[in-house]
């Protein structure tokens, strides 16, 4: 698959401090999985972190962070413009699955991780990421909030060829990963293959779970 680069090289300024401790405090600097560097842009409504999506080692999308709550949107994405998949350069091929987040934050925390930048896998996203890695299970990920127990259920429904990774449980009140990371203060939570694989459920145990815990 040929990818061109969408990102302006003149975009990529070094991290601000504002940005870095923005970062430190999500301990994204300590990810165990963070491969490719972080910029500040700086736009004209104010500045912005830039993070370029690198697929095939090229710039080929990116996404703005909002930390400064300059507007209504916490995550900016180019228009006009298929989401790709952030991460796909960086799979493990020792280890068989690949863990699907809607955020590029709680990628960075797990193996084998990447992030899609919406509640739903696209028919496009999943055919590059079975086309790259056809010997991989896909593992869908969703936020432990409604929508994402929401997009969870109807995934189930149509009968996807997925897993799913439950990283939450009944009593679990952080929304997704970069949080629950946060409130252990551990960012080596979800690291170890050997535990994630407890967490990996099929369709049937996922939607089970749901209905005992949820009532779905």
């Amino acid at each position: 698959m040929h990818i061109k680069p969408m990102l302006d090289p003149s975009w990529k300024k070094p991290l601000s401090r504002e940005a870095q401790a923005y970062l430190a405090g999500r301990m994204v600097d300590k990810a165990p999985f963070l491969r490719e560097d972080l910029f500040t842009y700086q736009g004209s409504k104010g500045e912005y972190i830039l993070i370029p999506w690198v697929v095939n080692g090229v710039d080929a999308y990116y996404q703005l962070n909002d930390y400064k709550k300059i507007g209504s949107l916490k995550y900016i994405f180019p228009k006009n413009s298929h989401k790709l998949v952030y991460g796909l350069d960086n799979i493990d091929l020792s280890w068989p699955y690949v863990i699907v987040f809607e955020g590029v934050y709680d990628s960075l925390f797990v193996k084998n991780a990447v992030a899609v930048g919406t509640k739903s896998l696209s028919d496009r996203q999943e055919r590059l990421i079975r086309e790259r890695y056809p010997g991989h299970r896909i593992c869908l990920s969703f936020d432990n909030d409604k929508p994402g127990l929401d997009s969870t259920a109807k995934t189930i429904e149509r009968n996807e060829d997925v897993l799913f990774f439950k990283w939450f449980d009944n009593g679990t009140s952080e929304k997704d990963i970069n949080e629950k990371v946060m409130s252990a203060k551990d960012p080596l939570l979800f690291s170890s293959p050997r535990s994630l694989e407890k967490r990996i459920l099929t369709p049937l145990q996922m939607k089970m779970w749901l209905i005992q815990a949820h009532g779905y």
